[in-house]
């Protein structure tokens, strides 16, 4: 999966099973300071990420944010956004509306600890389906499949560029690293030290995973470092130090 036709063609078919939705809303970032970027796919027409302002679901985000934080991170159903969703005296979108009319709203995200930032999705849809929840929150059985299921999605979003705005902090890496690290090891350092395992970063990076161990032994080597655990925090010392020389 390399382009965002081949998701949106993943979710409009297979995943259809097993999340119904005509909308699926993903705002990635830190929550605690609102560094979010949003990423919308839909069929629906005049429903699309470029079509967005800056702000507008804020509301929105943050209190479905702060009851999936509540329900301890657990997936949840609504049958309705009333309250949440923008009114129509503030916008006359065709996102808004979709808001407005949602007859099940499907909430739950993926937790990066070692990133400490959040994705947060919302799959919609304007019918109202049983699947398999009580007052809101799912049983163990649905739950584990919910969670399963916006895993995939979340590491499949991965795959294709990255959200505008918000991005690893690979990105802002310096070209001269005193490290001797490659801009490519400097990408799977910063995955690494998001908590990703070898195989979730290869799906990130497009490479295998056996590709992302060999570039891992020779971070090791370049670092210093004894094992995983070890290479992380060195690197995150190193990275925070100002740029005058690797240490020791």
């Amino acid at each position: 999966m390399k382009r965002h036709q081949d998701l949106h063609l993943w979710l409009q078919g297979e995943i259809q099973h097993f999340i119904r939705h005509e909308v699926l809303i993903a705002a990635c970032g830190y929550f605690d300071t609102w560094q979010l970027k949003l990423d919308v796919t839909s069929s629906l027409p005049g429903v699309r990420t470029h079509l967005l302002e800056q702000g507008e679901l804020d509301g929105t985000l943050k209190a479905l944010f702060g009851r999936w934080v509540k329900n301890e991170r657990r997936p949840f159903v609504l049958d309705s956004l009333l309250g949440l969703a923008p009114d129509g005296a503030e916008s006359q979108s065709a996102l808004h509306a979709v808001l407005r009319n949602a007859k099940s709203v499907l909430v739950h995200g993926v937790r990066d600890e070692r990133g400490d930032s959040d994705c947060l999705y919302l799959a919609l849809h304007s019918a109202s389906f049983a699947i398999g929840c009580m007052s809101g929150c799912f049983s163990r059985a649905p739950c584990v499949l919910i969670d399963s299921l916006i895993t995939q999605i979340d590491i499949a979003s991965r795959r294709l560029a990255p959200f505008p705005g918000v991005r690893p902090a690979a990105a802002v890496l310096p070209n001269a690293d005193p490290s001797g690290l490659s801009e490519r090891e400097r990408e799977i350092m910063e995955w690494i030290c998001r908590g990703k395992t070898n195989l979730e970063t290869g799906v990130i990076l497009n490479i295998s995973s056996f590709t992302v161990k060999n570039h891992i032994q020779r971070i090791f080597k370049k670092i210093g470092a004894n094992n995983r655990v070890h290479a992380v925090a060195i690197y995150k010392e190193q990275f925070a130090q100002p740029a005058n020389g690797w240490r020791r």
